[in-house]
């Protein structure tokens, strides 16, 4: 029996996260992948955002194709950290139904 070359071609998405401050609220827009590879980036960002003491974050995932654990818990951190200075947002926009099973996790066996 004799053995074939499969040719898989590699499929990359790009990322990008952009940021910017208007008024009192952090904007940040996730294009591509929230993973691992940037999350730290995010959150050095954020911790800066927080010690100059902005309150109010909004987090875009109109264009972000995925997101791994790594990147979900820095933003769980972000909201942690809100709660223990007592008083903050951050919210998520333009969620749609694919990363709507993140907010339920009873959805997660699918």
């Amino acid at each position: 029996m004799g053995f074939g070359l499969v040719s898989f071609e590699r499929v990359t998405v790009d990322s990008s996260i952009q940021v910017g401050v208007r008024g009192p609220t952090v904007w940040v827009k996730v294009e591509g992948k929230g993973s691992f590879l940037n999350s730290g980036n995010l959150k050095e960002f954020s911790r800066e955002m927080l010690d100059r003491g902005y309150r109010e974050f909004v987090v875009d995932l109109a264009d972000c194709a995925m997101m791994d654990s790594t990147f979900m818990g820095t933003m769980a951190s972000v909201a942690l950290r809100l709660k223990e200075i007592g008083h903050g947002h951050l919210h998520i926009v333009h969620c749609g139904n694919r990363r709507s099973d993140i907010r339920h996790p009873q959805r997660w066996h699918r």
